[in-house]
């Protein structure tokens, strides 16, 4: 006779997530595991499914926090057959770049040297900018930031602070021009 749920007749499956430079990551993503073609996760939030049908094939969909987000692209949900290995590594891609450039006057015309520029990605905490420059002494910039809908804010002491939303779809060849 067989005992159910006895190692013989389960299987455990794990996921593993790295860097495009093979760093292993432990945080800042969550695994859904479901069975083959379901909507509804079987288990969620760890990177291992015990007591797996071994005969079954399932599915995987890491989901990146904001934090990843900014700097990956979202993995597709992917599958497990019975006879793939039980152990599966995903390596994330980067994320698009793009350069934001612009040249900042005043309203007489006059290029402003040492503006703030500012850009708060739509995966950003509110208010909480993650790329930050100056204009230099001709009143110029340029900003390589991740892909993604933005703010850009340009501020200085003494001028009304300017924002501008920017969508990545809207650039050509990687490059926005904020004017």
């Amino acid at each position: 006779y067989r005992i159910i749920g006895s190692e013989s007749e389960t299987r455990t499956l794990s996921v593993a997530v790295q860097t495009p430079q093979g760093e292993t990551l432990s945080e800042g993503f969550s695994v859904n595991w479901y069975e083959a073609e379901e909507t509804t996760p079987i288990a969620s939030g760890y990177t291992t499914l015990s007591n797996a049908d071994p005969d079954k094939t399932y599915e995987f969909e890491i989901i990146l926090e904001d934090s990843l987000l900014a700097q990956y692209e979202q993995p597709e949900r992917q599958e497990i057959k019975p006879d793939d290995p039980a152990s599966v590594t995903v390596t994330l891609t980067p994320v698009s770049v793009l350069t934001l450039t612009g040249e900042v006057e005043d309203s007489s015309g006059e290029l402003l040297a040492d503006v703030s520029v500012l850009v708060e990605l739509e995966t950003d905490e509110e208010g909480e900018p993650s790329h930050a420059g100056t204009t230099g002494e001709d009143g110029k910039f340029s900003l390589t930031v991740p892909a993604l809908y933005a703010q850009v804010s340009l501020q200085k002491d003494g001028y009304y602070t300017k924002r501008i939303d920017i969508a990545p779809v809207a650039a050509e060849g990687g490059t926005y021009d904020l004017g």
